[in-house]
């Protein structure tokens, strides 16, 4: 837990001390309030294919805010590593236009993006407890549920 010690703090080295501020940071991000979003999304089928547009908006910072200034100096790297995400796609600058159901729209831009899949990231200790202990969810069969003792949904 990082105290006020300033004493303790001046004899750090520069490294030390950016090392303190971040352990600091990090402590205090839990008594901030909760970071906010909505998503949205609109679906659109044009010539028999669906569109999808989807949209991140902020609505309260809170422990966010606390890395803004780390954020706009360092790369994408370190901020994946203080979950500060920095993926600009995500986070759009650009509102969805209100919709409603059944409104017909026009297509302005339309944009084919080609993307290899990826394999599954190899179970860790906690990932790999996790699928065991919730190993039931992947079982449809009813008969196998039923014999087992699985709880049906």
């Amino acid at each position: 837990m990082p105290t006020a010690n300033a004493r303790a703090v001046g004899n750090l080295t520069s490294n030390e001390q950016k090392l303190y501020g971040m352990i600091g940071r990090q402590y205090i991000a839990q008594f901030y309030p909760k970071f906010e979003y909505k998503e949205k999304q609109i679906d659109t089928i044009v010539e028999g294919g669906c569109f999808v547009s989807k949209q991140k908006e902020i609505t309260q910072k809170g422990w966010k805010s606390l890395f803004e200034s780390s954020s706009a100096n360092s790369n994408a790297k370190t901020n994946a590593k203080t979950n500060v995400d920095t993926d600009d796609q995500e986070w759009a600058t650009s509102e969805l236009p209100q919709v409603t159901v059944g409104q017909q729209v026009h297509c302005q831009r339309g944009e084919l993006v080609e993307k290899m899949t990826s394999p599954p990231k190899p179970f860790n200790d906690a990932s790999l407890l996790s699928a065991l202990t919730g190993v039931a969810r992947f079982v449809t069969d009813p008969a196998i549920k039923n014999c087992c003792g699985i709880p049906m949904d």
